[in-house]
């Protein structure tokens, strides 16, 4: 998409922003807060932690299982610890299922880290923070005319003229628009990509420059999965590595699609399909894992054309939900005898949690309550890339709400890279 093309973008989708009709509030909808399985799994779930303990303790016999070994254990998909499952006692020895919950935390420790990264690199950055937000205001005059062009800031032309981004013949035409920004490119001199201005316009443009969740204007797109993530080679290489833990959520063939995403270019985490608009509240909080964004669906946007000849857009359905956060260092040692169970404590924290309708924290002022839900509109390849991010970011999310990673995220493991490693 073109300069142009984004600059009567903005102009429309300001004019439709404006009609009361097209306000954000208006698609918005509260639906049943999600719960999860544990009241009829937990069990079962209870009887497996001991099994993998035990089989663990046959190599290592003063071994215990920690709390995010546990959250991992309560919220993983129950197939998992069936059989032939990533964590099936009766088939796996100990080594085998100390490495795959060794994975879990890795990867769990990676999104923290690299979330926080994100935000501390935003704030350091506050002219960028506010640019779709300028962009909006500066697209017409007051009577709604023309285009009026923008005055690049210091920073940003002196980016421009130390581009040095190169491309492929492969890449799709839209993701090297993304790609193609003169106001943020690879330097030689740090091997690192900016932030795409150009994405970060799409994204706003989709979500009329509005939070999604609150209909107001402060605050700006936030990335789904770390833009850190692969903004340069180390922690691209990082990121290849800890997917080895995403065997816990998805088949290998999704979990290969996500690699080729994440792994194809340094900036491809850098896309309006990995971003949603949020206010600042809910941005400052996002590390933090206070709640965490579950994609309900992915389906056809309903049209009124029927007759129209383009490809309609699909809706990306996105339920926002407040989790219940542990405290206390993911790293402590769990108790699963009868008199002592930590294990059984923490799934009826999260079952009472969920019954009580998921609330925010009571630390927390705010208007949303969990359930509430949005559909965010893109093409049909956009929105499947965007369910696959939105799916790895609420396992993570609420792996580390559960477990205290979100409150300590440094004592989480940090990926190993081996040399030669590329993938799976």
């Amino acid at each position: 998409m073109s300069d142009s093309d984004l600059m009567n973008e903005w102009v429309v989708v300001h004019r439709e922003r404006n009609a009361p009709g097209n306000q954000p509030d208006s698609a918005a909808a509260s639906k049943t807060p999600h719960k999860s399985d544990l009241r009829e799994t937990k069990e079962f779930r209870y009887a497996c932690a001991a099994e993998i303990q035990g089989k663990i303790r046959s190599y290592n016999t003063k071994f215990r299982l920690t709390a995010i070994n546990i959250s991992a254990i309560l919220f993983i998909p129950i197939s998992c610890l069936e059989h032939g499952g990533l964590l099936d006692h009766t088939m796996k020895n100990g080594y085998q299922l100390k490495v795959a919950l060794d994975n879990i935390a890795i990867l769990v420790g990676h999104y923290l880290r690299k979330s926080h990264e994100d935000l501390s690199e935003s704030k350091e950055e506050p002219e960028t923070a506010r640019l779709c937000t300028q962009q909006q205001d500066e697209t017409h005059d007051a009577e709604g005319r023309r285009p009026l062009k923008r005055k690049l800031s210091t920073r940003e032309t002196s980016r421009k003229r130390h581009s040095h981004r190169k491309y492929t013949d492969n890449e799709e035409d839209d993701d090297a628009a993304g790609n193609n920004d003169n106001t943020n490119g690879e330097t030689h001199e740090s091997n690192q990509v900016g932030r795409s201005g150009t994405e970060k316009t799409r994204c706003c443009i989709r979500d009329k420059f509005q939070c999604v969740f609150t209909g107001t204007s402060c605050g700006g797109p936030v990335h789904i999965l770390p833009f850190a993530w692969n903004k340069d080679e180390v922690n691209k290489k990082q990121t290849i590595c800890s997917l080895r833990g995403g065997v816990a959520f998805f088949d290998m063939s999704v979990l290969s699609e996500l690699s080729r995403l994440l792994g194809f270019d340094l900036g491809w985490s850098d896309k309006f399909w990995n971003m949603v608009y949020v206010n600042d509240q809910l941005c400052s909080k996002w590390p933090l894992a206070y709640f965490g964004l579950k994609c309900l669906s992915v389906k056809p946007k309903q049209s009124l054309d029927f007759e129209s000849s383009e490809e309609p857009d699909f809706e990306v359905e996105i339920q926002l939900n407040w989790l219940h956060r542990r405290r206390e260092k993911p790293t402590k040692l769990m108790y699963l005898e009868d008199d002592d169970n930590e294990m059984r404590e923490m799934a009826e924290m999260q079952i009472k949690h969920e019954d009580d309708a998921a609330p925010p924290p009571t630390d927390f002022s705010t208007t949303i309550i969990s359930g509430h839900t949005v559909a965010l509109s893109m093409p049909e390849s956009d929105a499947l890339k965007c369910r696959l991010m939105l799916d790895l970011h609420w396992n993570l999310t609420c792996i580390a709400a559960m477990s205290g990673g979100a409150e300590h995220p440094d004592l989480l493991p940090e990926p190993v890279l081996w040399a030669g490693y590329s993938g799976f």
